[in-house]
């Protein structure tokens, strides 16, 4: 059983380009979850929402637009704040929605996916 606080934490975003967007919060903590329970998240899944600092995920703005873009561009599992969802006028046909609360209801969601596989040492 591993604790973050027990852990070196490195994260690189691409071109060195600078993150202002609250909404990048959800998905680097989706990435660091995936990497403290070896579970993989699927290339078809995408995240945004902003973490509280007790785990809470906040709702962010742009809703509609972000789930649009979102599937046009092939993405079929969307991750987001739950008031998001529950506020969300329409799902996209083939697109599944999964609102969640805390960062509980993420792992939960990770615990789904399939196990990493790991090389032998």
């Amino acid at each position: 059983n591993q604790r973050f606080s027990e852990q070196d934490v490195y994260l690189n975003i691409a071109g060195g380009m600078r993150v202002d967007e609250p909404a990048a919060d959800l998905p680097v903590a989706l990435a660091l979850l995936s990497g403290m329970t070896d579970r993989l998240v699927p290339p078809t899944l995408i995240a945004f929402g902003e973490l509280g600092l007790s785990g809470e995920i906040r709702a962010v703005s742009h809703i509609d637009y972000r789930v649009k873009e979102a599937a046009r561009l092939g993405f079929r599992q969307i991750l987001l704040p739950a008031r998001c969802a529950a506020k969300l006028e329409r799902s996209p046909d083939g697109v599944e929605i999964i609102g969640v609360r805390n960062l509980f209801d993420v792992l939960r969601v990770l615990s789904r996916h399939q196990k990493q596989e790991k090389p032998d040492e």
